[in-house]
């Protein structure tokens, strides 16, 4: 929208655009006239205009613009320059009527001329009129055809009844792969009014809008439909049109009420038209166009081909890994689609694609892994697909991942492998056992009692032979494995799966700098008064594999022994509701992202505290507090967290060991909170920074 300071000066350069037009519309006499209710929204009505003599049809149509007693004088004062300088036949009501006696209106001069309604709301492309015209002429019982749009009901791309925004795609170029579509014109019960040519014997037969039942809008083209389709005419919705609509300009607010109140209202005229129109959505036959719209805008927009993304549905740092490797391909000109479990479907063997980075692409279909591989193979083709990167498959059935494999045989399709976690061996995805503390690693014997003692991840206790077999054969058969730390790498280098572990970390954002580039750490920062409590600081969402259960023994020992310490915790845990009954504890609940170091640096810790007890691959949550810098952090000696503070000086490590018993991880706390702890810790870490011309 226009700022209101603006709004002038945006109207006169675009009126003076349209005042320029070559061809005065109002004496255009052809086979069409555009119809265009207008109130108020002088800036959406004229960019309407602009787009509409803009577009390139061969078509002789005139435009006739119906000012339904706007209520603002930019607006009038737009549309009487137009209809001066002849651009557009203008009449104008007195008081305002509504939609339905708007469009009567134009209907009646328009003279013999078909009708297309065009919403003030409403920007075309091309030659739009000319693909209308010509379906008109391939069937004598046509009444309506409406084109598909970004915004209104079932012909919303690319989700019906979902407004799409589209700001990564022109109109010209969704239009211009709407314009190649080789999908038929699809029958439905009604056409819908932002954009909906009405054939004049139509028009002649049925009488126009009703304006006694739908004074203020809404349903009146469903209501002509459904008489429509009484006397044997069809509606069809156009596969090969696209026109953006913004919806809903001229109602507002209003909207959703007008809509509710006309739905009653065309049922009570035409019992059963609810039941119509919910056979149609659940069928859904538009689905075919929107899947083609989808397949023709994907591959024009990228022009390397397609990357198949397989991974899971439960989000976390493994989805945050994806999105930033689907935008670094993306730039590049690849194609990220992401093939993940049909969550509708227990089976585990039913897959969706879809593309990663926004809406247009959720309608490439699901494949059965079973039965439907040539239907993915077919597709996967059409976007040139000929290499994979298998992220996760804790969603898979136990048997998916070995058809996956085989169809990457088959369709001569490499794959990397990422590991985002343990699961590929580990049935628990994060070699813990019961407790959430690190079961000491892969070995067949204890493996196999862990799944059965403390269940598994997968589903039922698998057997753990052929578990390690299949990752195995998943491991060996990548061209690249990939791990986003020197922990990870090391542990899988040491199950000789068969392949070289390369270390990729995933992408991080470097803040908290020194003009010069180098971190640095003040003398000040977080340092602690010997008469006040230290502060704490846990952050993330902690399980009882990251220490939940620690942490509140830790707590409750802390408040029985008086010590100095206040647990703040930036997130949520699974313990909450028994850590909130502590003195010594503060829960601040989630946060953003985004403010996280800025709440870090709010809140001036003593220090932060990672309580988990197994070796975890990676964190974005660790490195947004590594590289606040503003305090020391401690962990123990295990995974990708212990490693980075010790390669980086970053805070200290503890024996795993003392996890086990709760008083002497509260000791540990303790010592390495305190105000020397601390200040030797600035020394150092500034002295380590100031001799490297890295920045970590």
């Amino acid at each position: 929208m226009v700022a209101d300071d603006n709004r002038d000066l945006v109207a006169a350069a675009i009126l003076a655009e349209l005042l320029a037009t070559p061809t005065p519309r109002s004496e255009q006499r052809g086979s069409v006239s555009v119809v265009i209710p207008v109130y108020g929204s002088p800036i959406e009505t004229l960019e309407c205009l602009r787009s509409l003599f803009a577009s390139t049809n061969t078509t002789d149509f005139r435009v006739v613009v119906v000012d339904d007693a706007s209520p603002d004088e930019l607006t009038r004062s737009c549309l009487d320059a137009l209809a001066e300088a002849k651009v557009v036949s203008l009449v104008r009501h007195r008081v305002n009527k509504g939609f339905p006696a708007a469009c009567n209106t134009g209907f009646a001069a328009s003279g013999t001329d078909d009708v297309v309604i065009l919403n003030s709301d409403v920007t075309l492309n091309g030659d739009w009129l000319d693909r209308m015209v010509a379906y008109i002429s391939t069937d004598d019982r046509i009444a309506t055809l409406t084109p598909m749009t970004c915004d209104d009901s079932y012909t919303s791309y690319p989700r019906p009844f979902v407004s799409s925004s589209f700001e990564r795609y022109p109109l010209d170029v969704i239009d211009a792969v709407a314009r190649e579509s080789t999908e038929s014109a699809v029958v439905t019960p009604t056409g819908i009014g932002y954009c909906m040519y009405i054939t004049r014997e139509s028009l002649d037969q049925l009488g126009g809008f009703d304006e006694k039942h739908f004074k203020r809008g809404y349903g009146e083209e469903n209501d002509f439909c459904q008489k429509a389709v009484a006397r044997g005419y069809r509606n069809l919705v156009l596969p090969n049109i696209f026109v953006r609509h913004e919806g809903g300009v001229s109602f507002g607010q209003s909207k959703a009420k007008r809509i509710e109140r006309a739905v009653a209202v065309v049922e009570r005229l035409h019992p059963g038209y609810g039941t119509r129109v919910s056979e149609f959505t659940g069928t859904d036959p538009l689905a075919a166009i929107r899947k083609s719209l989808d397949i023709g805008l994907l591959s024009s927009v990228y022009p390397n081909g397609a990357e198949l993304i397989v991974t899971h549905n439960l989000g976390g740092g493994t989805e945050r890994a994806i999105l930033e490797h689907a935008q670094v391909i993306a730039d590049q000109g690849i194609c990220p689609l992401v093939l993940r479990t049909d969550q509708r479907d227990p089976s585990g063997f039913r897959v969706v694609l879809r593309h990663a980075l926004d809406s247009v692409g959720d309608n490439l279909g699901d494949y059965d892994l079973r039965t439907d591989t040539d239907s993915l193979a077919h597709i996967l083709t059409q976007f040139r697909v000929r290499t994979a990167s298998v992220q996760h498959l804790i969603d898979f059935n136990w048997f998916a991942p070995d058809l996956l494999l085989d169809f990457f045989i088959d369709q001569s399709i490499t794959y990397d492998v990422v590991l985002h976690d343990f699961f590929l061996v580990c049935p628990r995805v994060n070699m813990t056992d019961g407790t959430g503390r690190y079961c000491g690693g892969v070995n067949v014997t204890t493996c196999q009692s862990c799944v059965i003692n403390f269940a598994s991840r997968a589903g039922d206790s698998p057997a753990i032979v052929p578990w390690h077999q299949r990752a195995r054969r998943i491991i060996s058969g990548a061209t690249a494995v990939y791990a986003p730390s020197l922990d990870t790498l090391e542990r899988f280098e040491q199950l000789e799966l068969g392949a070289r572990i390369q270390y990729r970390p995933h992408s991080t954002r470097e803040t908290a700098l020194s003009p010069d580039g180098r971190r640095t750490i003040s003398l000040d920062s977080g340092t602690s008064l010997n008469n006040r409590a230290r502060k704490i600081l846990i952050v993330g969402a902690i399980s009882v594999e990251k220490g939940a259960r620690l942490l509140l023994d830790v707590a409750r020992l802390a408040e029985t022994t008086d010590e100095l310490l206040h647990f703040h915790i930036l997130g949520y845990t699974c313990v909450d509701a028994e850590l909130a009954l502590l003195n010594n504890v503060t829960i601040h609940g989630a946060y953003e992202e985004d403010e996280l170091q800025v709440l870090i640096h709010e809140m001036e810790p003593d220090l932060v505290w990672f309580p988990g007890m197994w070796p975890e691959t990676f964190s974005y949550t660790v490195n947004s507090v590594i590289e606040s810098r503003i305090c020391p952090v401690l962990s123990f000696d295990i995974g990708a967290i212990g490693h980075r503070i010790v390669s980086e000086g970053l805070g200290w490590t503890v024996p795993l060991r003392n996890g086990l018993d709760t008083a002497a991880t509260l000791r540990d706390v303790t010592f390495y909170s305190s105000p020397i702890r601390h200040r030797a810790w600035v020394a150092s870490a500034n002295q380590l920074h100031d001799t490297s011309d890295a920045v970590t």
